[in-house]
């Protein structure tokens, strides 16, 4: 054996033992070399008690007579690196040679010092796998920390590409981590060409009771060479029955660039839970410059276990243009029991078919949160199937708001939201019969495909049987169709519930209640603040709508809706548009001058009916009330301690009137002005 180190501790004795003596750090590695492959007695040891790596450039035959002892006693720091040397599929210096030695055929590992290999700066061809190489123990791969083995140093070169183009048969993967390859990390390698009916560049694949567990996977690129050529694999990372999995890293080298495969970017499967992919490029290269986007989805997560988190990635051009099945990110059968829920945040989500795609019966929950999520063909969000406790935004604000349609820019110092980033369709849509609630979002510019239909270019819509959804709290804007759409089908399960949102210049009314079809009306979507149950009572949380290009509400013929508590202005063909009930006429409105409480007299009514007082400029801009009529001409007084300051002489009060039971609202009155009696 020679060695090749840059200190002169180094005693070297005829039985092939090795000692170095002295605790000093040296400057390059330990280096073994076989000169002739010696037959190793039992005794022959390398000793290592300084920080350092042992390398060894040729090792015995595995299976060798004798023994190669690496000993790290007093050194915690060390590790044992096998050099892959040549890209030839097999045989000396390969890597699948070189993996052999890491399993230990050819040495003892005294002290269990970590052991991996090292490749060679020399290497420029790609390794062409002739069959998957299986890791069933931990296992420390990195490609691009490339070894000289001319000068012994460490020196950073290209990723190593590892190609899957010989490998037919199904199932063919690149790696495969298996039960037991626990706290292992692969690093800096290039996987492509891994085309084969459910192959990918990495996958994990535990048992039920065999997981995966601590497994980090970065700064690896999947469907393109280290050159940048494209070569399509079928997934680029796959994982089953996995636990506390990281796909990227918080590092600046921690982000893998997963393209151009013909299913999934990254698919984590049944059985996955707690892990994380974060901060990777997802059918995208630096600068989104390219459309290299996946076939179906950037990532799925598909049929996984509990807490599972997407977060910080950028996810672009995936999809292709199914406006339905395929997303950036999906989230579908995540019922493996309650738990913690799937989290979708942080994300630029850009440029694919529909960006987030929840759908399938998600019982864990998901949270779709602090995401931008702007430009993709067809629907930002879209909740559907049986999906469950999903909420699109959150409680805060702050942290949680979506951008959906548009995004905060700064200028000068001074944030701003950008225009032209509107989805093609609808910003959020919803179809599942489970509770929803869209809330703290900014929904702003959707609707840019002008073939879509009118009811498809909107802010927010619900459809099919999801009368469960809330939606709360949001500023929805400038939509080029409706601010809100509820389509009739919703009414039978629910109605939906749209409340505390500011609605204003989208470019057909701020919401809309379609007209009723073949499912009748069965119950009521509701647009603003809960009804209030005693008189004078003052509803909270209404909705804003102004400057709408219709209607504030409209609502279509048949068609039952409660909306109260909303603030109107400056809608261009007035605030309310209902059918079910005539608007009710204000016939006086008079301040006393003795007790400064407001007196208005309604005509057109009927005893037990509900009268919602309004006043402001133009369509009612503040909530006075609710009231119960007495009768075809009702007197209703709002004490001087619920006006405010509209409700002064020369203010204008404006009505609707509602059913009994509160069902159906009508259009709102014509505006009278205040005045004043002694």
């Amino acid at each position: 054996w020679s060695s090749d180190v840059c200190s002169s501790d180094l005693v070297r004795r005829s039985n092939v033992d090795l000692k170095l003596v002295g605790a000093q750090a040296l400057a390059k590695p330990v280096v073994l070399q076989a000169s002739g492959g010696p037959s190793l007695s039992a005794a022959g040891n390398v000793t290592l008690a300084a920080a350092t790596d042992i390398i060894v450039i040729k090792a015995p035959t595995v299976g060798q007579a004798g023994t190669l002892r690496l000993d790290t006693t007093g050194n915690n720091n060390a590790a044992i690196r096998f050099v892959v040397s040549n890209s030839n599929g097999s045989g000396a210096g390969s890597l699948v040679d070189s993996l052999a030695q890491v399993a230990g055929g050819s040495f003892v590992n005294v002290n269990n010092a970590p052991v991996g290999v090292v490749f060679s700066s020399a290497i420029s061809s790609p390794i062409r796998l002739a069959n998957t190489i299986t890791f069933n123990s931990n296992v420390s791969l990195d490609g691009a920390t490339r070894l000289n083995t001319s000068t012994m140093n460490f020196v950073n070169g290209p990723r190593v590409d590892i190609d899957g183009s010989l490998l037919t048969a199904a199932g063919s993967s690149g790696f495969r981590l298996t039960g037991g390859a626990d706290n292992s990390s692969i690093r800096g390698f290039a996987f492509y060409g891994f085309n084969a009916a459910n192959g990918a560049g990495i996958e994990l694949a535990g048992t039920n009771a065999n997981t995966v567990d601590n497994v980090k996977i970065s700064g690896n690129s999947f469907g393109m060479t280290s050159s940048g050529r494209i070569s399509s694999n079928t997934v680029g990372v796959r994982a089953s029955n996995a636990t506390n999995v990281t796909i990227g890293g918080v590092g600046a080298a921690d982000p893998n660039t997963v393209v151009r495969s013909t299913d999934a970017g990254i698919r984590l499967g049944a059985g996955v839970t707690n892990s994380t992919v974060t901060n990777n490029l997802i059918g995208t290269n630096a600068g989104r410059v390219d459309n290299l986007g996946n076939a179906q989805f950037g990532v799925d997560i598909n049929g996984a276990g509990v807490g599972n988190t997407v977060s910080n990635n950028t996810v672009a051009y995936n999809g292709g243009t199914n406006a339905v099945t395929t997303a950036g990110i999906r989230v579908i059968d995540t019922n493996v029991g309650a738990g913690t829920r799937t989290i979708v945040s942080g994300n630029a989500v850009l440029l694919n078919s529909t960006g987030i795609l929840v759908n399938g019966n998600t019982t864990d929950g998901a949270d779709v949160r602090a995401n931008v999520v702007t430009r993709n063909l067809f629907d930002g969000v879209r909740v559907s199937g049986l999906s469950q406790n999903v909420t699109v935004g959150g409680a805060n604000g702050a942290t949680d708001r979506n951008f959906i349609g548009t995004q905060t820019v700064t200028t000068n110092n001074v944030s701003s939201l950008a225009l032209g980033l509107g989805n093609g369709r609808n910003g959020v849509v919803v179809s599942t019969p489970n509770a929803v609630d869209v809330r703290n979002n900014t929904i702003m510019g959707n609707g840019v495909d002008a073939t879509a239909a009118a009811a498809d270019r909107s802010g927010v819509k619900l459809f099919g049987a999801s009368g469960n959804t809330t939606v709360r709290s949001n500023t929805i804007t400038a939509n080029r169709g409706n601010g809100v759409y509820i389509d009739n089908s919703v009414l039978a399960t629910g109605g939906g519930q749209v409340t505390g949102n500011t609605i204003s210049s989208n470019f057909l009314s701020g919401a809309f209640v379609q007209a009723a079809g073949v499912n009748g009306t069965v119950s009521a979507a509701q647009i603003g603040a809960a009804i209030a149950t005693a008189n004078n009572a003052v509803a909270a949380s209404g909705n804003t709508f102004n400057a709408n290009g219709r209607f504030g509400v409209e609502v279509g013929n048949g068609v039952s809706a409660q909306v109260v508590g909303n603030s109107m202005a400056s809608n261009s063909l007035g605030a309310i548009s209902t059918t079910p009930l005539p608007a009710p006429t204000v016939t006086s409105a008079v301040i006393s001058a003795r007790t400064s409480t407001l007196s208005v007299t309604l005509s057109g009514l009927a005893a037990g009916q509900i009268v919602h007082l309004y006043v402001g400029a133009g369509q009612g801009r503040t909530y006075l009330g609710r009231f119960v009529a007495t009768g075809a001409n009702s007197t209703f007084t709002v004490p001087a301690a619920g006006l405010n300051a509209d409700a002064i002489v020369g203010g204008l009060i404006t009505a609707t009137r509602s059913a009994a039971n509160g069902s159906a609202t009508s259009s709102q009155s014509v505006t009278r002005t205040i005045t004043r009696v002694a």
